[in-house]
């Protein structure tokens, strides 16, 4: 029995990310976030179903988030608990390690 499964795929890559503020910024919800800035890449792909030859494929590498710059030049007020004024965050996928052999 021929196995024609393959490896996972990797990945993608986090964009890189510039935000800039010149204005005042005041948040007043309890959790609330100024500014919010995200980059995440992507969980890398599963490895193919090996059918009954044994042979597992491997998961794909996870992707990298990507750069982020926060700049500004007004001022960030947060009147609530658990608020942030600037969250930046550039995270990284899962790695795939689930294949299947029967």
């Amino acid at each position: 029995m021929l196995d024609s499964s393959t490896d996972g795929e990797a990945g993608g890559t986090g964009g890189a990310i510039a935000v800039g503020s010149a204005g005042v910024i005041k948040t007043a919800g309890t959790g609330a976030v100024g500014i919010l800035a995200w980059s995440a890449g992507g969980d890398g792909g599963q490895g193919g179903d090996s059918g009954y030859t044994r042979n597992a494929k491997a998961g794909g590498p996870a992707g990298t988030g990507g750069a982020i710059q926060v700049t500004g030049g007004g001022a960030i007020t947060t009147l609530r608990d658990d608020a942030a004024g600037i969250l930046a965050l550039s995270q990284g996928g899962m790695v795939s390690i689930f294949s299947r052999c029967r």
